[in-house]
């Protein structure tokens, strides 16, 4: 039988949370506290779509951020590996729903 390499459950070095946006803060902050590990560098990855300048992670991200966060944002012209119909699409998308288009072609 094959053994897994896995941390203890006590171990939580890491954490990736897609669509973190639909966390309520109380959640975030749990998550936070709950990373341990006696490994050096633990992290929180997240990954989102914009969000309301009215939603707290607008303001964590924004103005509430500590040293020690770091966040990058980008669009479909950063990804160089996207096929050009999906560009195609998207930029599309500039004309025909430009209020749509600001959040998922513009960032």
């Amino acid at each position: 039988m094959k053994k897994l390499n896995c941390y203890h459950w006590r171990d939580l070095p890491d954490i990736f949370v897609e669509e973190v946006y639909e966390l309520e803060k109380d959640i975030w902050d749990q998550l936070d506290l709950r990373l341990r590990s006696n490994e050096p560098n633990c992290q929180i990855y997240a990954a989102f779509n914009p969000i309301s300048a009215n939603h707290w992670l607008h303001d964590y991200c924004e103005m509430d951020r500590a040293d020690n966060v770091y966040y990058e944002k980008s669009t479909y012209k950063d990804n160089k590996f996207l096929p050009d119909d999906y560009v195609q699409s998207l930029e599309r998308m500039l004309i025909r729903n430009p209020r749509k288009a600001q959040v998922y072609v513009l960032g």
